[in-house]
């Protein structure tokens, strides 16, 4: 195994830490879905269809499975104002670099 190949699909890093804005806004641009920060910070939290299936059984999983769904939108939203701000801002422009350069 390739210690320096990455696995697009882990949003923790190898270090075990949140998931990073690269790797969540790389998500994005991708059209995968974007965890919340709820789900994100448990540790062992079922997978998407996992949760999707756990939410049909469990009120709990239920109420993950919706933030988690109302998450991606907001995020798809917050990049695409980031890369419309980039075209007419410097500040917008060096931030967005940043998060590509991650």
């Amino acid at each position: 195994m390739d210690r320096n190949s990455r696995n697009d699909n882990a949003p923790q890093s190898a270090g075990g830490s949140l998931p990073t804005a690269a790797w969540l806004f790389a998500q994005a641009v991708k059209g995968k879905p974007i965890p919340d920060a709820a789900t994100a910070n448990s540790r062992g939290r079922p997978d998407r269809e996992q949760l999707e299936w756990l939410a049909s059984i469990s009120d709990r999983h239920e109420g993950e499975w919706r933030r988690l769904q109302s998450a991606e939108p907001e995020a798809r939203r917050e990049r695409e104002q980031l890369e419309w701000l980039a075209q007419i801002s410097e500040e917008h422009e060096r931030k967005l670099r940043a998060q590509l350069r991650e």
